[in-house]
């Protein structure tokens, strides 16, 4: 795997060192931008461990966030149907239902597990949580957890470090104010050609988390076929979409039931879903 180059979280390498060292043995924490406020680092690690690039964090809030509101009673903790993993966990303390949502809709709020249980449900993929602090067992922390929404039928997570944003790592005594999310990747899975180490200085404060991704470079795509494309791995842009309502276009009677990676499918009854990498849905004619 060497799609882009990774840069290697360097506070995230120091902390793990000194209080959890044996994820090293098989992770590389992997840096992405973030305002330490645990806003869209949370999207954008996701991203980049789904499509080799940050700049999917968007799509992926507003899926996450669509998914929330179609589905209340799963991330309502007053409701019967309250995911249970988090519902048997006392000692997971989350915000209420509308908190949850009033922060998931804006660009740059606090993300928390809520946020990682509407990940997983539309990204179909369960989602590693670690938190890299152990006072006694390596589980024992309630923000340590393996969150696996509805319908995902594969067992290989994205692991998520819970970590320091841009302030320098102070060593093994000092307080942390674990304030961003790293994407930790298998050390199997990338070459140290892939990797480059990013260091901070003291007062960088990551205000690139609020900057505006360039857009990727345009990718000419290829022509629908019986009603599957394959997307190049991008999202369509509007006219894309759009241009493949047209009728010239052959279309399927419904989506196919397998998994599906990188593609799309124009069918005749169903509202828009993107299809990229592990998303995947159907293009309306209607």
């Amino acid at each position: 795997m060497c799609g882009t180059n990774f840069n290697v979280h360097s506070q995230s390498v120091a902390l793990l060192r000194d209080r959890s060292p044996w994820l090293l043995d098989n992770f590389i924490p992997v840096d992405v931008a973030g305002d330490g406020k645990i806003g869209n680092c949370l999207f954008r690690a996701v991203s980049l461990v789904l499509y080799g690039t940050e700049t999917h964090h968007a799509q992926l809030r507003l899926l996450a966030t669509i998914e929330a509101l179609l589905h209340r009673d799963v991330y309502d903790n007053m409701s019967v149907n309250y995911y249970e993993p988090y519902k048997v966990d006392d000692r997971l303390v989350l915000s209420d239902y509308s908190t949850f949502v009033t922060d998931i809709v804006m660009n740059g709020k606090y993300s928390d597990m809520h946020t990682v249980l509407a990940i997983s449900s539309v990204v179909q993929k369960p989602i590693q949580t670690r938190w890299p602090i152990r006072p006694s067992d390596a589980w024992d922390i309630p923000l340590t957890k393996l969150v696996t929404r509805r319908d995902v039928q594969t067992s290989n997570p994205v692991n998520i470090l819970w970590t320091i944003g841009a302030q320098r790592y102070s060593g093994k005594g000092s307080r942390l104010n674990l304030n961003h999310f790293v994407q930790l990747l298998n050390d199997t899975a990338v070459s140290d050609a892939c990797l480059q180490e990013k260091t901070y200085d003291k007062d960088d404060s990551g205000a690139e988390e609020n900057a505006v991704a360039p857009e990727d470079d345009a990718v000419e795509l290829p022509p629908a076929s019986e009603g599957v494309m394959k997307l190049m791995n991008r999202f369509l842009s509007l006219d894309e979409c759009l241009l493949l309502q047209n009728d010239d276009i052959p279309t399927l009677p419904q989506c196919p039931c397998s998994m599906k990676e990188d593609v799309c499918y124009k069918v005749t009854r169903f509202i828009l879903y993107m299809v990229s990498v592990c998303l995947f849905g159907c293009l309306s004619t209607q």
